[in-house]
């Protein structure tokens, strides 16, 4: 019993196999903590056309984290003074009751290294936020969050953050609002998280990115794709790249807006050029494959699956691999290649790469056959919800191929494959 996944027996999945870098479900705090991504099986024009909620892809249950860049950087929301030489110039404007100055000087003696220096600075901070600082508010608050000059201390930080955000501080509303939208404090309260999201998003521009994202699923408020949609305008408008691809996405698919496929294709091409990796891996499949209204250009797709790639998408290194491992885009085909960058976005937990090496270990394509090794990457994919992971481990326990063979257990595997949405699977049963 092998999985008929439109190939032959033991063979290769086909094209259609190509998962969309789009972002999913991600958790708050999504500047700093993992940021699951969710995709489904699909060929690329029914996957963008799925991508309600952002969590439509052409594979099930990608796993990419949060540095490939799909949330933003907080330090570079333009809530701190343009850089000034040096420590002697922030003093001089600090001895003038510049806040701004003030807040910057003691931001750097906190990250220095002299217990005397972070002392100082952290003096220096709380006498800013007193008078009135916002910035230095919002400085302190990081400082009680992260616990890196003292004691992580929660409530210390939400009472710094809360200070800010009174002072007009967008960047100081928005990590109030993912404290109490966690269990630092208590009990979570999403209700407030949106509240304090919603006004983060009226103070700072670029900020309404996380607002919309609450909208969009239900975080506090009522779901509502239009309003996330309005919100990841905003934000893009003000220049946040992650709130362009969001908004791109929508757009691709008609979610909560009309569909606009020339502007999701403008805003994909704008954030890869800014170096969103996800975009870039969007694109690479749409110039690929030729769809969103433009024809196949499948050596430009390639290069920008490389490009996505090298940024650290690693969903778009497994999509480099099919490339790769097929020869498509005027590659030449290299298995050996492919499975490196299989085993590369593996690595980082995009499952549809960790399920194609794990093909290739069963059989031997690529790299030395190693059936075991292949099907404990069947079982990651298959535990973290991608299908066709659940199928071909049932494939491996119906043959015995480096397991003992178990009917039961097969069936098991090609119900739970079925459940996620494996055709395959689904007729394996019948």
């Amino acid at each position: 019993m092998t999985p008929s996944c439109g190939a032959a027996p033991r063979q290769r999945l086909p094209p259609d196999r190509f998962d969309i870098a789009a972002p999913g479900r991600l958790t708050l705090g999504l500047n700093r903590t993992e940021a699951p991504m969710n995709a489904r099986s699909a060929p690329l024009a029914l996957a963008l056309a799925l991508a309600l909620a952002l969590a439509a892809c052409s594979g099930p249950a990608q796993q990419v984290r949060d540095d490939d860049d799909l949330t933003p950087d907080l330090s570079s929301v333009p809530d701190r003074p343009a850089p000034i030489a040096s420590d002697e110039a922030l003093d001089a404007k600090c001895r003038a009751r510049d806040d701004a100055a003030c807040a910057e000087l003691g931001r750097r003696q906190v990250d220095g290294d002299e217990a005397a220096t972070v002392k100082r600075g952290l003096a220096l901070l709380e006498a800013t936020c007193t008078r009135g600082g916002p910035v230095a508010c919002l400085y302190l608050g990081n400082v009680w969050r992260d616990g890196a000059a003292v004691d992580r201390d929660p409530k210390r930080a939400a009472k710094r953050y809360e200070d800010g955000c009174k002072r007009d501080s967008g960047p100081a509303c928005h990590e109030l609002a993912l404290l109490v939208s966690g269990e630092d404090l208590g009990a979570p309260d999403p209700s407030r998280g949106a509240e304090l999201d919603a006004r983060a998003c009226e103070l700072e521009p670029r900020l309404c990115l996380h607002i919309g994202f609450r909208y969009q699923y239900a975080l506090g408020v009522s779901e509502d794709l239009a309003a996330a949609a309005r919100h990841y305008d905003t934000a893009c408008d003000a220049g946040d790249n992650v709130a362009c691809h969001r908004l791109a996405e929508q757009l691709a698919a008609g979610a909560g807006v009309r569909r606009d496929t020339r502007r999701a294709l403008t805003l994909f091409e704008r954030s890869c050029q800014r170096g969103t990796s996800a975009s870039c891996a969007n694109l690479g499949l749409v110039y690929l494959q030729g769809d969103l209204g433009v024809s196949a250009e499948p050596k430009r797709g390639v290069a920008l699956l490389d490009r996505a790639c090298n940024l650290g998408n690693a969903i778009g290194c497994a999509n480099l691999g099919v490339a790769t491992e097929q020869g498509l885009g005027g590659l030449r085909a290299d298995p050996a290649h492919a499975a490196r960058l299989y085993d590369k976005s593996c690595v980082d937990d995009a499952l549809n790469g960790c399920t194609f090496l794990g093909i290739m270990l069963v059989q031997g394509k690529g790299t030395e056959q190693d059936a075991a090794r292949g099907n404990e990457l069947f079982r990651k994919a298959c535990d973290g919800g991608y299908g066709p992971g659940c199928t071909w481990l049932g494939a491996s326990y119906v043959d015995g191929v480096g397991v003992t063979a178990d009917r039961r257990r097969a069936r098991a595997l090609f119900q739970r494959a079925c459940d996620l949405g494996e055709r395959a699977a689904c007729d394996a049963l019948q």
